[in-house]
């Protein structure tokens, strides 16, 4: 199972609805960290200690992942990788 930890501040539901969506599958979790509780660290951490995966996707509010970003994951670690990044672009304002 992977687990999405989906740092939230003052995001809106519909800012993260496609997160959500994406982690909607039977093999997959959402799991949000408040970052208004305490520090970001701690409120990573404790999302952490919440997911039920045993891997774990960290992915900003406003990230917009590939739609098969579970998929891909899920192949590089059977493949022996330890962890991994998507590259990141900006869209325009």
């Amino acid at each position: 199972m992977i687990s999405l930890i989906v740092p939230v501040l003052d995001e809106s539901p519909a800012e993260i609805a496609g997160l959500l969506e994406l982690a909607a599958g039977p093999d997959s979790e959402a799991v949000i960290a408040d970052a208004s509780a305490g520090t970001r660290g701690a409120s990573l951490a404790s999302a952490a200690g919440r997911a039920r995966g045993d891997i774990l996707f960290f992915v900003h509010a406003d990230s917009r992942p590939p739609k098969d970003a579970l998929a891909i994951i899920e192949k590089e670690i059977e493949g022996g990788a330890a962890g991994g990044a998507f590259s990141l672009a900006y869209e325009p304002a």
